[in-house]
């Protein structure tokens, strides 16, 4: 017989308390993520939060720090640089920026300007641009909190009609960790 693991003994309920403090500090971790999202302390993306996000590619091979410290000159200081590569352009930029276009010279021509400026020798071509407004992103973020909303729901409500009421709280409990150890 194929065995992939010889020796299954493991006594599970020798280390039932590491496995207890695991899942507490997972579950405490999930319950401040979870407040840190709803208070508007997490990191949100720029579809929630708003902003503009570009993707660009330059023709020749430029250091993300000197991107960085250009974007941050020209007033990007919370710009969210990123490396992408395997495209069929190498130096493929993801830049992302949380502000958004306010009449005038929208963010994305103020970005492609402040590059051209510092490397006037490196043709930089933009390849697509995103821009999300904050009255969007506050949308998305009520839209997003009433389908998780109604996903537990369900999830609940199932679980309510599937099982007796002893294993239909277990399966609850059950269920709320995973998701904060998830979160």
């Amino acid at each position: 017989m194929f065995r992939i693991v010889k020796k299954t003994k493991i006594d599970f309920i020798k280390h039932r308390k590491k496995a207890y403090a695991i899942s507490g500090i997972l579950i405490l971790l999930g319950i401040i993520c979870l407040f840190a999202v709803f208070f508007g302390y997490a990191n949100l993306g720029i579809d929630f939060a708003g902003g503009t996000m570009l993707q660009g590619w330059f023709e020749s091979p430029v250091d993300i720090g000197e991107l960085r410290s250009t974007l941050s000159d020209a007033g990007f200081s919370g710009a969210y640089l990123t490396e992408l590569s395997g495209r069929e352009h190498g130096n493929t930029f993801l830049i992302r920026v949380k502000i958004g276009s306010e009449g005038g010279e929208t963010v994305s021509e103020r970005i492609v300007r402040a590059i051209e400026e510092k490397f006037p020798g490196d043709k930089f071509t933009l390849d697509s641009v995103h821009e999300v407004g904050p009255s969007i992103g506050r949308e998305l973020e009520r839209k997003a909190i009433w389908m998780i909303g109604l996903a537990i729901c369900g999830i609940l409500l199932y679980i309510w009609i599937r099982f007796d009421l002893r294993f239909g709280v277990a399966a609850t409990i059950a269920t709320f960790h995973d998701v904060l150890a998830v979160l």
